[in-house]
This record gives C-alpha cells, sequence and structure tokens, in this order.
C-alpha cells in the first residue's frame, strides 16, 4: 500500500505534462510555418544507402538522458516504394535495452501492442503490423503503401526502449526491405550528474543519512515538485519520512509523500536555478533503512531524482552484503539462572547485537532447541513466556534472527519452577451466589484474571484453595479474608465501586510469595438525566466526543458509533485501506488463539482505535472507561463458543456476538442495517480464522471484505445527561454529576503523630522515619471528603527489599517487612465520582541498627553551610575577614558516641561552643569516640578566615558530576565541565578587594573574586569556564578578566569573551583570586627590519608599549604565554613556507592584537572574511575579526 499524497503534487505533475505536450504542439506549428522537418531534433544525413535519404530523428523528452525513456520519430524521404508487408529495421547499440524482458510482459512486440490496445510503433500514423525483435534490431512491418519520394513518419512509444547507462555519441542505423544498406543517424546521450552518498551501506541497517547531489536541469521553487525513484525494498521506510529531517541545499522541505515515486516539495524559501548543483540530505533522523536485497537480486540498486519523470538523473548505490550472522543472550527477568520461580508466567529480558545490519528483527522462542512449530516474533527487549506445565526445571531455548534472516547460535537458560504457591482453584460469586464467570478460564497458566458484574452487584465472595498452607494476603482495605481450613478460604470483597475494582491478591509462605491480580468489573450505573425526571431509552443519540452515539445500553452505559468508521491503520487513507488478514488489522495469537482483537498490537484495527481515535474524543476521552471485551472464538457457521471464555481491556471495543444476539430484535440497531460492520469475535473453522462481520441486511457472515467499524465505548460513571432530545438532530449532551470529585488526603497520622508533609512536590510527599526496631507499622488516613476512597498503587524499596503494603478497613496503611533505607509507597485517593484522582507518595525512612563501635563523624555546620569529610577525614571551608569567632554546630554521628574538639592552645571544647578564628587557615583536630568507649577516629578541620581586606559575600556551593555549571547569587558562573570530582566536591566564592592596582591603570569594571576548591581536579585540555558580569557603566571595549599572581603581586590578563549582556568570560585551569577590569591594551608588535634572501627572512619585533613581553609562533597558530619568547638580541629567521603570528603581553594591560606576518593581499584576506575564518580563537567570527584581518594587508617591506 502506498499513502496517497493528495491532488496538489499530481496536478503539478499533470501540468508539468500539458506544458510539455503544448510546447510539442507550438513545435509543430512552427515546424509548417517554417518548412522545418524538427522542432529539436539531432539530424544525420545518410551517409550510406538508397532507399533514405534525408534521415533524422527526434525525441521526446529532447535531452536523451541516460537510463532514461524516451519517445523516438525517426522522418525520412523513401527513395524507393514500400508496400504493405515492407520492412523498417533500426539497428539501436548494444548499450540501449529493448524492453522485452519478463520485467514488460506488459509489452508485446509481437502483435505491437502495450497494455493489449496501445501501438507500440506507428508508421505514417498507422499502427505497424508486427515487430520483430533480434538483438538490437527492430524489424517494423508496416501495415501502408509508401509511394517512392514519399515522406516516412515513425514513432516509437517511450515504454519500447531504455537509454544507456552512460553518455556519449551514439549511431542508430537505418534500413527499408528495398535496400540493406544502411543510413546511420548519430544521437547524444547525455550523462547522469547524480551521486548517490550513504553513512552506512550494510543491507538492513537502520536510520541511514542518504545524499543525493545533482544538477538541476529547471528552476526548483515550491511550486516545483521533486520526484525520486528509488529501489522498491526502500520505499517501505520512504512512506511517513517527517519532512522537517529532509534538506534541500539545506533547508527543510515542506512535504513528503508517496504515489509510485517519493514526491518533495520544496519549501517557499527554496529557490534554485536550472544548472545549480542542487543537494537532497535525507538526515538518519529521517528513518530511512537500507533495503534488504532478495535472494537472486543484485547488490546494485538505482536511485533517480529529477523534476520530470522521464528526465531523472541516475545514479548507482551499492549495498554491502550482511552475511554476519547476530549474538544474543536470555535472562529470566528478576531471577538467575538456576533461580526459583513460583509462577509459570515470566518475563524474559532479551539481548541481542548485530555487527552487520545493527538491526535485531526477529526472535523464537521455545522448549526445545529444535524450535519445531513455533513461528518467529517480532524482537522486544522483554517478553511474556509461559513455561510449561509441571514443576520442576525448565529450560528455556532463544534463537534471534537480524533484519536480513542471519540467525544467531541458540540461547538458553535454565529456571526451576515451584508449584506450591499456586492457587488450586479460583472462583467468584454475586450476591446470589451465582458462579460469575472468569477471563480467562482458572489454570495454573494465569495469574491475571477479570470478570464483569451487573450494576447491583455490592459485594463478591471470592473461594480459593491452596496448594500448601499459606498466608492470603488481600491488598485492599474492601477485601477481607477468612480461612476456611489450612488450604482454603474465602475472601469477601464489599463495598464495589463501578468501573474496575482491582485487587492483588498476594499467596505467601516461608518467606516466599506469589501475586494474583483479579480486576471486578461492575458495570453502570444506569445512564439518567441530571433532572431525575428525563427518562433516557436505548437507541437514543448521543454526542460525545463531538460525534454521534447510539445508546445501546443504558444500564451499562453502553454507547456504538453511529456513523461507520473507515480510517485506517498506519496513516493510510480510507481509499486504500484493506483490513483484510493482510492488511495488519488483526492481531494473530500463537497456537490456537486465531485472530484476536489485541490493542497493544501496533499498526492493528485495535491499537489504531485505542490511539488514534480515542484521541480524536478529546478531553472526553478520560470518561471512557478500560472495559472487557469479550474476544472469544466463535465457530462459523453455529455462532457458538468455540474457545475458553476471553477477554480483552481496552478503552475502545467492538461489539460482540453475544451483544450483537441480545440487541438484534430490539431495534437499536436498525440504523446499521445499510453499512457493513465488524464485530468483535473471531471465528474459526478447521485450520482457518476469519472475522464475523455483519452484513446490509444485518446477517452475521465470516467475511473479510468490509472496510468500516462501529466503535463501542464504556461511560464512566460520575456521567449523566444534561441536555437535547436524543434524536439525531438534536442529540443528548453529558456534564459530570454532582459526585464530590475530592480525592484529596487531609492527613497521616502514626498513632497521634501527623507525618510530615510537603506539597511543594508533585505528587505529594508525607514522610516518617523509624528506628531500627519498627518493621512493620500502621498509618491512619484521613481523606478531605469522608466519601473518597484509598488505593495503593506500587512500592519502591532498597533491593533486596519484601516490603507489603494494603489499605484496611477503617483507611488504615499497612506496611509490613519495612527494609532498612527509604521506602516509598506510591497511593492515590479516589474521589466519589469514582473518576477524579490525586497521587501521593508516602516516605518511610528506617533508620539502620545502631553500631556499638562506629565513631564515624557524617558531618557537622560552620557559619551555617554543612560540610562532609573527605577519604582521608579531612573537613575545610571558608568565612570572610569579619567573622572573628564562630561556632561548630550539627555535628552528625553514631547515638552514644562522643566527640571533642581540640585547639591549637591544647585546650577542648564541646560542640556548640565558640572558637576564635585568625586570619588564614585555622586547624582544628576533632576526635570521635564510639559508644563502645575504645574505637576513637581522628579529624582535620580547617577553617579559613579571609585575609584582611576581604569584603565577605563568601558563598559555597557543591560541585558534581550531573550538576558542574554553578550559578552564584551575584550571576556569576563557573563551568567545571571536564573536571573530575570527590565525594563532597565544592567551591567556595569570597568577594574580596583586589590588591595593588595602584598605578597600574586597572580600573574595577566588576566584583573581585577570591576562590576554594575542594575535592575538584582541573583537565587542563578541559578547562573552567568562569563568567562574571560588568559593571553597567564599564567600558566593555577595554575590559578583561585578571588574575592576581600571589608570586609576582601582579595582575595577569586572562584572553576574555564579553557577550552583549556584558559579562566577562575566561578559560582557567587554576583557581586563587580573579577579578573584571578596565585595563589599556598593549601596542600589536610590529617588524623593525628584514634582510631578505631568496628561501627566509630575517626581522626584529618591537611594541611601543614600554616594558612588554612579546611570544610568537612560526607556523601560523595564535601565540599564548606559553609560546616562544621573543629575544631582542636575536634575530627571527623566517622560512617562506611559514607565517609568522606575534602578541604583546604585559601585567595589568590587555593583550595586544595578533599581528600576521608577511602581510596578505586584499584579495586574500577578502576570501578569509568571506569564509569567516575566526582569527582570535574565539570559535565565532564578528567584526574583531574582521579588523584583526584588514590589519594583515599592507605592502611587504623590502630593505
Amino acid at each position: 500500500m502506498r499513502t496517497y499524497l493528495g491532488f496538489k503534487f499530481k496536478r503539478r505533475l499533470a501540468e508539468t505534462l500539458v506544458l510539455k505536450e503544448a510546447m510539442a504542439i507550438i513545435g509543430c506549428l512552427i515546424v509548417v510555418l517554417a518548412g522545418v522537418m524538427l522542432l529539436y531534433v539531432d539530424k544525420a544525413q545518410a551517409v550510406a544507402g538508397t532507399s533514405v535519404s534525408s534521415p533524422t530523428v527526434s525525441t521526446y523528452p529532447e535531452t536523451i538522458l541516460a537510463r532514461n525513456n524516451n519517445t523516438w520519430d525517426f522522418q525520412f524521404t523513401a527513395t524507393n516504394a514500400l508496400s504493405s508487408g515492407s520492412v523498417i529495421t533500426i539497428n539501436y547499440p548494444a548499450d540501449f535495452k529493448i524492453n522485452n524482458d519478463e520485467d514488460h510482459k506488459h509489452i508485446n512486440f509481437a502483435t505491437n501492442q502495450i497494455y493489449q490496445y496501445i501501438p507500440i510503433v506507428t508508421v505514417n500514423d498507422l499502427a505497424a503490423s508486427s515487430i520483430v525483435v533480434s538483438g538490437q534490431q527492430l524489424q517494423i512491418q508496416i501495415a501502408n503503401v509508401v509511394s517512392a519520394g514519399s515522406v516516412v513518419k515513425l514513432s516509437i512509444i517511450k515504454e519500447a526502449l531504455s537509454n544507456p547507462v552512460t553518455g556519449g555519441t551514439k549511431s542508430i542505423l537505418l534500413w527499408t526491405s528495398s535496400d540493406t544498406d544502411p543510413v546511420s543517424i548519430p544521437v547524444t546521450i547525455e550523462s547522469s550528474t547524480l551521486t548517490v552518498v550513504l553513512s552506512k551501506l550494510y543491507e538492513g541497517i537502520h536510520k541511514v543519512n542518504y545524499k543525493l547531489t545533482f544538477q538541476a536541469r529547471q528552476a526548483i521553487d515550491s511550486d516545483t515538485a521533486l520526484i525520486m525513484s528509488s529501489p522498491m525494498e526502500l520505499d517501505d521506510s520512504l512512506e511517513s519520512i517527517d519532512p522537517s529531517k529532509v534538506r534541500l541545499n539545506g533547508i527543510a522541505v515542506s512535504r513528503v509523500g508517496m504515489d509510485g515515486y517519493l514526491f518533495i516539495e520544496p519549501s517557499s524559501d527554496t529557490h534554485i536555478a536550472a544548472g545549480q548543483t542542487v543537494t537532497l540530505e535525507f538526515t538518519e533522523d529521517a528513518g530511512i533503512n537500507n533495503p534488504v536485497i532478495r535472494e537472486g537480486d543484485s547488490y546494485t540498486q538505482q536511485i533517480g531524482i529529477g523534476v520530470i519523470e522521464s528526465q531523472l538523473d541516475w545514479a548507482d548505490v551499492t549495498y554491502t552484503k550482511d552475511d554476519i550472522a547476530p549474538t544474543g543472550s536470555v535472562a529470566v527477568h528478576g531471577i538467575a539462572a538456576g533461580g526459583t520461580t513460583y509462577s509459570r508466567s515470566i518475563l524474559l529480558d532479551l539481548s541481542a547485537t548485530d555487527v552487520g545490519s545493527g538491526v535485531i528483527a526477529e526472535y523464537e522462542v521455545s522448549d526445545s532447541n529444535d524450535f519445531y512449530g513455533y513461528d518467529s516474533l517480532e524482537y522486544k527487549p522483554q517478553v511474556p513466556y509461559l513455561l510449561s506445565p509441571g514443576a520442576g526445571p525448565k529450560t528455556i531455548y532463544v534463537k534471534y534472527y537480524d533484519a536480513v534472516g542471519n540467525a544467531s547460535e541458540v540461547c538458553q537458560i535454565t529456571v526451576n519452577y515451584d508449584d506450591k504457591l499456586s492457587l488450586a482453584s479460583l472462583a467468584v460469586k454475586d450476591e446470589s451466589s451465582a458462579i460469575v464467570a472468569l477471563s480467562p478460564v482458572f489454570s495454573d497458566a494465569h495469574y491475571e484474571y477479570d470478570t464483569v458484574v451487573s450494576s447491583s452487584v455490592n459485594t463478591v465472595k471470592i473461594n480459593l484453595t491452596k496448594s500448601v498452607a499459606a498466608a492470603i494476603l488481600p491488598e485492599d482495605s474492601r477485601a477481607v479474608y477468612t480461612p476456611t481450613d489450612s488450604t482454603s478460604g474465602e475472601i469477601t470483597f464489599s463495598n464495589l465501586a463501578f468501573g474496575s475494582n482491582d485487587l492483588k491478591i498476594k499467596v505467601s509462605a516461608t518467606g516466599d510469595y506469589m501475586d494474583y491480580h483479579l480486576v471486578i468489573f461492575k458495570e453502570g450505573p444506569v445512564l439518567k438525566h441530571s433532572n431525575n425526571l428525563t427518562s433516557i431509552n436505548n437507541g437514543s443519540i448521543v454526542l460525545f466526543g463531538g460525534k454521534k452515539w447510539i445508546l445501546s445500553d443504558a444500564v451499562k452505559r453502553q454507547l456504538i458509533l453511529l456513523e461507520p468508521y473507515t480510517g485506517c491503520v498506519h496513516e493510510y487513507e480510507s481509499s486504500s485501506c484493506e483490513w483484510s488478514e493482510y492488511g495488519s488489522a488483526w492481531s494473530t495469537e500463537l497456537g490456537d488463539g486465531g485472530y484476536r482483537f489485541d490493542p497493544m498490537a501496533e499498526y492493528s484495527i485495535a491499537h489504531y482505535l485505542n490511539h488514534d481515535f480515542l484521541t480524536s474524543l478529546g478531553a472526553e476521552s478520560s470518561n471512557v472507561s478500560l472495559y472487557p471485551f469479550d474476544n472469544t472464538m466463535y465457530s462459523a457457521g453455529s455462532v457458538s463458543r468455540w474457545s475458553d471464555e476471553y477477554r480483552v481491556k481496552a478503552a475502545v471495543g467492538l461489539l460482540s456476538i453475544p451483544q450483537y444476539q441480545a440487541l438484534s430484535g430490539t431495534g437499536v440497531l436498525n440504523p446499521f442495517l445499510e453499512s457493513r460492520w465488524f464485530l468483535m469475535n473471531p471465528a474459526h473453522a478447521g485450520n482457518s480464522y476469519y472475522i464475523y462481520n455483519v452484513d446490509g441486511a444485518g446477517s452475521l457472515e465470516t467475511d473479510w471484505s468490509s472496510k468500516e467499524v462501529h466503535p463501542v465505548v464504556y461511560l464512566k460513571s460520575g456521567l449523566s445527561v444534561s441536555g437535547g432530545n436524543g434524536d439525531l438532530m438534536n442529540p443528548y449532551t453529558l456534564a459530570l454529576t454532582g459526585l464530590s470529585s475530592n480525592a484529596n488526603i487531609a492527613s497521616i497520622k502514626l498513632q497521634t503523630t501527623a507525618l510530615g508533609y510537603s506539597g511543594t512536590v508533585e505528587p505529594p510527599v508525607f514522610s516518617l522515619s523509624v528506628s531500627n526496631e519498627i518493621k512493620n507499622t500502621a498509618l491512619d488516613v484521613t481523606m478531605t471528603d469522608t466519601t473518597a476512597s484509598l488505593v495503593v498503587d506500587s512500592i519502591d524499596q532498597p533491593s533486596g527489599g519484601t516490603a507489603q503494603a494494603s489499605v484496611t478497613v477503617p483507611m488504615t496503611i499497612k506496611v509490613t517487612d519495612l527494609p532498612e533505607g527509604v521506602t516509598t509507597v506510591h497511593v492515590h485517593g479516589l474521589a466519589a465520582d469514582n473518576i477524579s484522582r490525586r497521587n501521593y507518595d508516602i516516605k518511610i525512612t528506617r533508620a539502620a541498627p545502631a553500631s556499638f563501635n562506629n565513631a564515624t563523624l557524617s558531618s557537622l555546620k560552620v557559619e551555617g553551610v554543612t560540610i562532609s569529610p573527605d577519604a582521608n577525614r579531612n573537613l575545610s571551608t571558608s568565612v570572610s575577614n569579619a567573622v572573628y569567632t564562630t561556632t561548630i554546630t550539627n555535628a552528625v554521628y553514631e547515638s552514644g558516641a562522643k566527640i571533642t574538639i581540640k585547639l591549637s592552645t591544647g585546650n577542648d571544647v564541646s560542640v556548640g561552643q565558640p572558637v576564635n578564628l585568625n586570619e588564614g587557615a585555622n586547624v582544628f583536630t576533632i576526635v570521635v569516640t564510639a559508644p563502645d568507649g575504645t574505637t576513637k577516629l581522628t579529624y582535620s578541620l580547617t577553617i579559613t578566615r579571609a585575609v584582611s581586606g576581604s569584603t565577605g559575600g563568601q558563598q559555597e556551593v557543591p560541585v558534581t558530576t550531573a550538576a558542574p555549571k554553578i550559578t552564584l547569587s551575584d550571576g556569576t558562573t563557573i563551568d567545571f565541565t571536564g573536571s573530575t570530582f570527590g565525594p563532597n566536591a565544592k567551591v567556595s566564592v569570597t568577594e574580596v578587594t583586589p590588591l595593588n592596582t595602584s598605578g597600574t591603570g586597572l580600573v574595577s569594571a566588576g566584583k573581585t573574586l577570591e576562590f576554594t576548591l575542594t575535592g575538584i581536579t582541573i583537565d587542563p585540555l578541559h578547562p573552567v569556564k568562569v563568567s562574571i558580569p560588568t559593571n553597567a557603566n564599564a567600558n566593555r571595549s577595554k575590559v578583561g578578566v585578571f588574575y592576581y599572581n600571589p608570586s609576582t603581586l601582579s595582575w595577569e590578563y586572562q584572553k576574555t569573551e564579553i557577550d552583549n549582556t556584558g559579562v566577562a568570560s575566561a578559560k582557567v585551569t587554576h583557581f586563587s583570586t580573579y577579578g573584571v577590569f578596565e585595563a589599556n591594551k598593549v601596542a600589536t608588535p610590529t617588524v623593525d627590519s628584514l634582510i631578505t634572501n631568496d628561501t627566509t627572512k630575517q626581522f626584529s619585533l618591537s611594541t611601543s608599549t614600554a616594558g612588554a613581553a612579546i611570544y610568537y609562533t612560526l607556523e601560523g597558530s595564535v601565540p599564548t604565554t606559553a609560546s616562544t619568547l621573543y629575544n631582542a638580541s636575536n634575530k627571527i629567521n623566517l622560512l617562506s613556507t611559514q607565517t609568522l603570528k606575534a602578541i604583546a603581553v604585559k601585567n595589568g594591560m590587555v593583550t595586544s592584537e595578533v599581528l600576521t606576518f608577511p602581510r596578505r593581499t586584499i584579495n586574500n584576506v577578502l576570501i578569509d572574511i568571506n569564509n569567516k575564518v575566526d582569527q582570535n580563537g574565539d570559535n565565532k567570527f564578528d567584526q574583531t575579526d574582521v579588523r584583526m584581518l584588514l590589519k594583515q594587508v599592507g605592502a611587504v617591506l623590502v630593505q
């Protein structure tokens, strides 16, 4: 199937062809008026022969382009008379292809027909009698008489011949049966300009970049669609390409679609002149997959591109054969090899790689290594698997296939299945003790079941028996288990809400457990009018989700879409939709499952209805219940159940066979009788499976032909009719009823103590910390609305944890077997309207056991800043000069341990007592004595008080690999990307008064900051970027970042970038003190003298800035202070192949601009400006680079 692109492309193609035809007609008129035989023609006079004179040939299109097809029009004067039956022979060169092969069965040369009615060759507008193909000769038997001296016009339809693969001048020979001496007619074949480059060549590989480069044969703009022809196997991945991932000369195209060819509509910004080079690029994100080459086909395929179908430029693409088998492994999710599972239903973790195509397409899984009788399935990283019956070891075999079909070696894993926790039986009864059918039928192969009860049922009884004595733990506050004996009992599940009631049943024994999941769907309530007076009848029309529906069952709140839905899966238009066995319409199950309605099967009708169609209902889709639709297999003809009861949970389904039979005599379905529509249930007959359909008369049939479905939905409770009268012109409208939508939790308490609460996160969090002695807890929950309920969704806990959570009556959350660490219970409140819900997290932290010999110090605080020891038990922090006295507080250590702080004076103080600080480093020794009174650990705490002149404003910020870029409160940013961070890595920043600036000419243009790094190692190859905002009134043209060198007591300029907001940035590899200053710039070095010979130039350098040092390079790179220092006593020798670049540097001043020598011509400089060549190494091109380039222009000095 192909996506119908729309009228626009077809219209443009038609307009192009009509234009060509119009030009041909105009050309004919010119021929008549001017007496010229041809409008566009390669002409040749006979070089031999006597029966043919004045031969010419013209083609349409005019250009004879390699690998394309042209219509050929030959014209000559017959010297001798030709009778009916005479033969005109045309001999094409060997590299032309006469299309009389298997790929062109629609062309019959013997009868001179294409598609059985169009002549291949005409002579003087009359179809030739026959054509004999002999090698490269077309022997054409004419049907008419040609008198001597008459003009003969012979036309060959374009499908008959294909042009040579390569261009050049060729000679076509022509003669008649009256004189076999041929005339030679030269023609010129124009070569293709197309080249195709692929990022990956393996067949079958996914996400390949295709880049096509060619010369435009006519102007290309938004009104000219490009046509691309590609191998058939490549077409599948071209059908749904995102146009934003396709670029034409660097501009994203407007539209891409498939209609026989791939059509590419350029953007309105695209204007490409004829003759200009064109680059069409499909990026890897476009999702093109290389084709899988079929057996017997060539690995060299052709791709064509152009504007006109018969004027495509073609190129070969040779793919690489993939004969490399994939490799893989298999594991059982959550169970190690040789481990034990208590469930036959397990999850397999599949893992495979492929060196060739890189794509794992399918897998096979079996309980035997020959895989007999098992089909290959689409590869997914995790898949369900059902172990064979019977306890004992189970070996699972898996084999992988890549996109080409290469098979891996067989992988296997063995686990043990223990059935001791499997239930022996499970049955559900309603309030009248009637058995409620389970789906699927209970067996040891299933652990998830569902059932449907009527709207009047409020309580069900769940009878179960166990294989061994085991605890039964229902995880819902409405469910209470009453044992009958050690192996049987009954769960009473009450207060059933309308819609789905989910019950998890845990079977537990000897520390092991097994989960069962039972969903009881309660139908209803009856759909009523909000006024409680108007009766709502079945068959009424209801407006829901912007569509009209028939209310087929008010008690069950069931709606059937009135108009048949004909939308297709996988973006196919309805006109080309085939909802059939081969149209990916239904999902196929293994074994005897046959065709099933499966919302999880991509590209199926079921998936489409439960995704695209459901989304089309807008916000009202949230009022659709997840309903267990009957997907039972029926026998064809008798319409009786053939397989066990089976349901599938879906938001959108179809009408089932029993529902249809129940409604067929009520008149509710009468509006559907004029259309054909599918039913939910598949049919079985022998070894075949079918879809049940309703024909136009309302009778059941097994048929694939229908392209219409009538979706069915079930409305959630809480909706009622609010307006309309229920007829076609004025359908009922729906609105939420007055039931409360409040699902909030008011409080959670442990006995009388309320849990901590944080509403600033989503979901809100209740938190509780308990000692290590507490393993089980009961939390009392109060809902804001007492009619709301609480549901436990899931639980997160440390690895290996076995905690369980459940809600009991009254509203109490019981959490058992708490592990050490943080356990998070995910719950939600469910409002009385049974629709509104609110999610919450309950975080319970159980402390680790006390360690009697634990002398660990975890952390402490200085001036409100929390600091932790490093691996060597060192702690450090900094404070401003204004802090003379500080207090060490909040030390975290083992309960029962003791901590002592030793001063440099030898005195001891306790945590919380003040300590005095001197300028510089203040070192304290901290001793922690464990509760045993013997074990001790010693720590070193260094508090650095800033030197005199500090202005304070200290900030301390942690740095991690996940967050290497930090921002200070003043807007300063420090990017440590590429650095290495130890535990508790941090940076301390203090604003200080700049030292030693007097007489330097430096003027403060922003803050001066002192940096202290803890636990951070800077990689010299990845400098740290420090960005400091400048003052608003600073002269940005003179601003630079300077480093204070404490060894020289001077300020050193750092290469600085200033953005348009005034932030000055420098990249540095060491940290101390950095400041932002206005400063004068050092004068650029100049060449003072020059001596030239044939191979070298010898010169000296100077700068007008006194005391400045000059650094230079000779290989053309921009110099730094790490480059060669210029020595005035030694002249520099510059080879003719070298380029000198030099800078002048002086502390307290901005580094000079770069001198480049020898000087360059204006043309050289203009080329660099046009190419935007960066000059100052800041990885951007701006006015600074332009100025630097212009300064390179000048005459060469000669002395």
